[in-house]
């Protein structure tokens, strides 16, 4: 250390060095930024530190560093997409749908031979057939419209 500083300093050579009044180190004593050594003296190092380590806190976030936080928040996306796939939370809409698609095929088969395996009558079947087949449109409809609001990113509450 360089003995040439001085430990402490009055406040007045405080306020003069830094360009201030000696009001405004009074106040930033009172706010505790500042330590007092004695009766109208201050701990110069720790107080120059202080003031250092507030002015750094409170400066406006600048271009660069908004830039750089957003650079941080993109990698810590991706980042955490790629976990969310390795780890099969989170599939492509394609998979989905593809999913979706081979479920819904089997129920439609097993759907559609019922009016056959339920009745000889024709009339019957053929009112059977028409309720399957308005069911297999209206299912067909709902899986589409809420496809389309997925890959819209609009969400679905029912």
């Amino acid at each position: 250390m360089n003995s040439e500083i001085p430990d402490d300093i009055a406040v007045n050579d405080f306020a003069d060095l830094l360009g201030v009044t000696p009001r405004t180190v009074r106040n930033q004593i009172n706010e505790g930024i500042i330590t007092r050594t004695g009766r109208g003296r201050i701990a110069l190092k720790s107080s120059v530190r202080a003031l250092l380590d507030t002015a750094r806190q409170d400066r406006p976030e600048s271009s660069l560093d908004r830039a750089r936080a957003r650079a941080l928040d993109a990698r810590t996306r991706a980042q955490e997409l790629r976990i969310a796939r390795e780890d099969r939370t989170l599939i492509s809409m394609e998979d989905a749908l593809a999913a979706i698609e081979e479920v819904t095929a089997t129920f439609v088969v097993a759907v559609e031979s019922l009016p056959t395996r339920l009745t000889r009558n024709l009339q019957i079947r053929a009112e059977l057939e028409e309720i399957v087949f308005v069911i297999r449109q209206e299912v067909s409809e709902k899986i589409h419209k809420r496809a389309d609001e997925l890959a819209k990113g609009i969400d679905h509450d029912s």
